[in-house]
C-alpha cells in the first residue's frame, strides 16, 4: 500500500502542507517548478512511502489516498 497524490485537489502550498512537514519517513517533498501555477508541486516518493496513512488525515485538500 502506498500514498497517492490527486494532483487536481492538491493546493501545493509548501508552508501549509502538513503531510510534508509531518511524514515520519519524509516521503512527501516539495519540488519547485516555475511551470506550475504556484511555483511548485507536492510529490510523494513511492520508494520511501510505506503506506502508513498519516498523510491522508493531515491533508487539508483531501488530495492524498492510499492505494494498493
Amino acid at each position: 500500500m502506498k500514498a497517492e497524490l490527486i494532483v487536481e485537489k492538491c493546493p501545493a502550498q509548501f508552508n501549509l502542507c502538513q503531510p510534508l512537514k509531518q511524514c515520519p519517513l519524509q516521503a512527501i517533498i516539495y519540488e519547485e517548478d516555475i511551470n506550475e501555477p504556484l511555483g511548485g508541486r507536492i510529490v510523494i516518493n513511492d520508494k520511501t512511502c510505506d503506506g502508513c496513512g498519516i498523510c491522508v488525515d493531515l491533508c487539508c485538500g483531501q488530495a492524498i489516498i492510499i492505494t494498493e
